[in-house]
């Protein structure tokens, strides 16, 4: 007995003494977010999608009627009309009349999500919990893959906020007021973007099948019937789409597509740039140049990333084998709240897109801020040990920021040196924006 308490006492007392330098290295995470975030405003994606959108901000209700439905989805059928009232009500907030203002109020909302998540660690995780979600925090902020998405104008991109306190409700799910809010937010994630559908229902059935004691489904359902109205145009329109077979066709194939987890497992280390780059990403490699000649870092970067993201990786399958006992445990996620969530998205969420056999898209998971990165703090911080003698899951997070900070910073350099990536999705920075840059 006095041997644990003294081991109780000495970490203790590690983490007071640990405490200073992991909330400078806290701060100064959130603060590069924030930059890469806000740096070069008229560095921004601005094709048809986003002029439509910018330009319906500007003129829906004013000298062209209010829209009920929203663009297309990427299976071709209209969206729901919240998917474009949110952002026309965000531009009318911030008072904007230009694309750059339009992405400067994306970017700075999804700042803003990025901050709150540490008062959310310390007013709604419990203690124990806490450290999990400050470092997802920090490598939300840095992770070029969350850069890439969170400056765009698109309807995915303004989720993070939303699902925040969708999550601070799901939090609280045994309370009636809390659950009301949880259902209700819910069924208004699904029509800012479908995946909202998917990850609202994959954590709902999560909750059903193992922790269904604990919810006040009646609250929930009646938040998710009030959050359905402002759907009944749109459940009008796709009456008629059923009637007229113009209804979207899953295909069995994509059952099969593993693309949900491969992105899942890939995202956290920010290797993905090759989406929005396109023929663009063997040339950004090659950054920085140094007069104009090629000096790979870039190619380093992603070298090292990945060999940690492997090696991670690995020691998550190696402890999971030797856990195998516990799968239940581990599957449920019944060992803290944050892990249950996490775990709801992780299988719950992913599941359903999954075997949903609808396409699977990268900018589905947005919508999972910021349970990825608590999934790699977990596998990192538990596996420590077994990954690297003496260095901790501290300093390998840490490790993860600064890289990554660094691939996003050459990113955003790349698209402001080039004026956008012809060759991928990026496309052109809007000419406009280009001038006032």
């Amino acid at each position: 007995m006095e041997s644990a308490r003294l081991k109780v006492e000495s970490a203790a007392r590690r983490r007071e003494k640990a405490f200073p330098l992991l909330a400078t290295g806290l701060i100064v995470a959130l603060a590069g977010g924030v930059f890469l975030r806000l740096i070069w405003p008229g560095d921004i994606e601005y094709r048809n999608d986003q002029l439509w959108l910018f330009n319906l901000t500007q003129q829906a209700g004013r000298t062209a009627p209010w829209p009920w439905l929203g663009l297309p989805s990427s299976v071709q059928i209209l969206a729901p009309g919240m998917s474009v009232w949110a952002v026309i009500g965000l531009a009318r907030i911030a008072g904007v009349a230009t694309p750059i203002g339009l992405g400067l109020a994306i970017k700075c909302l999804n700042s803003i999500a990025i901050i709150l998540l540490v008062p959310f660690a310390y007013l709604v995780v419990a203690p124990a919990e806490r450290e999990l979600w400050l470092w997802a925090a920090a490598l939300e902020a840095v992770n070029p893959v969350c850069v890439w998405l969170e400056r765009k104008i698109w309807q995915p991109s303004i989720f993070p906020i939303f699902t925040l306190i969708f999550l601070a409700a799901w939090w609280r799910r045994a309370r009636p007021w809390p659950a009301f809010a949880w259902g209700l937010i819910g069924a208004l994630l699904g029509q800012i973007q479908g995946s909202g559908f998917f990850f609202a229902g994959g954590l709902a059935l999560w909750a059903w099948l193992f922790d269904r004691q604990r919810v006040a489904w009646k609250s929930w359902l009646a938040g998710s019937a009030v959050g359905t109205l402002p759907m009944l145009p749109w459940i009008d329109y796709m009456a008629h789409q059923t009637m007229q077979g113009g209804m979207p066709h899953s295909r069995w194939h994509n059952v099969l597509d593993p693309r949900f987890y491969t992105a899942w497992f890939s995202i956290p280390f920010g290797v993905n740039l090759h989406d929005p780059l396109g023929r663009d990403f063997y040339p950004f490699l090659k950054y920085p140049l140094l007069d104009g000649v090629p000096t790979f870092g870039v190619a380093l970067l992603h070298l090292l990333l990945l060999a940690m993201g492997c090696a991670i990786l690995s020691v998550g399958v190696i402890r999971l084998w030797n856990d195998r006992a516990n799968w239940r445990v581990f599957l449920t996620g019944r060992e803290s709240q944050t892990v249950f969530t996490q775990q709801a998205a992780l299988f719950g969420f992913g599941g359903l897109m999954t075997f949903s056999g609808l396409p699977g898209h990268i900018h589905y998971l947005i919508v999972t801020f910021p349970l990825i990165f608590i999934w790699l703090a977990r596998t990192v911080l538990k596996g420590a040990g077994p990954f690297a003698v003496g260095i901790g899951g501290r300093r390998i997070l840490a490790t993860l920021c600064v890289l990554e900070f660094l691939l996003s910073l050459m990113f955003l350099v790349y698209i402001h040196q080039n004026h956008g990536a012809p060759g991928g999705d990026f496309g052109v920075v809007c000419q406009k924006c280009a001038v006032n840059n």
